[in-house]
């Protein structure tokens, strides 16, 4: 009987279906916040490719749109914290979503970084990407268990 770590196991944990891995900062998030990698394009507003950032759904820059998860915890540029790629997370919103809005799809926000909003962006310069979809809410809390699944949808020229 083989005992050791197995394929996809290298860096990344899986736990009840969430797929999580660790990446190190490059400013300051919180966590429930949806995040990208940062790119070599990005010079000079961060200059560390592979570092996390938070992601806006807007295509004036280079990738900002590109989300690839939802940070699991908090940390400032330099401290590393996990990322959920696949699963559940409670996810802040600006407005407490309603009973009436569990199974709503959620995107990208276009106008805050790293959050999730309602209502897909239509905007010309705009990135649609779908973060997942309500799982849980009662009206009155903004922070929210969502199931995270990553999907850019379409770019608005």
């Amino acid at each position: 009987r083989y005992i050791g770590t197995t394929a996809g196991s290298g860096g990344s944990s899986s736990t009840a279906g969430t797929v999580i891995q660790s990446f190190v900062c490059d400013e300051t998030i919180a966590a429930g916040e949806v995040v990208r990698l940062v790119t070599s394009a990005d010079s000079p507003g961060f200059t560390n490719p592979g570092r996390i950032v938070k992601a806006i759904a807007t295509t004036t820059a280079d990738q900002t749109y590109e989300a690839i998860g939802v940070a699991n915890g908090a940390g400032s540029a330099g401290n590393t914290i996990d990322v959920v790629f696949n699963g559940a997370r409670n996810l802040t919103f600006a407005v407490a979503p309603t009973t009436a809005q569990i199974g709503k799809p959620i995107y990208l926000s276009a106008s805050t970084t790293g959050r999730p909003t309602l209502t897909a962006p239509t905007a010309s310069s705009t990135a649609v990407v779908k973060i997942g979809k309500i799982l849980a809410a009662n009206g009155s809390d903004v922070s929210v268990k969502c199931k995270i699944d990553v999907e850019l949808i379409a770019i608005i020229a």
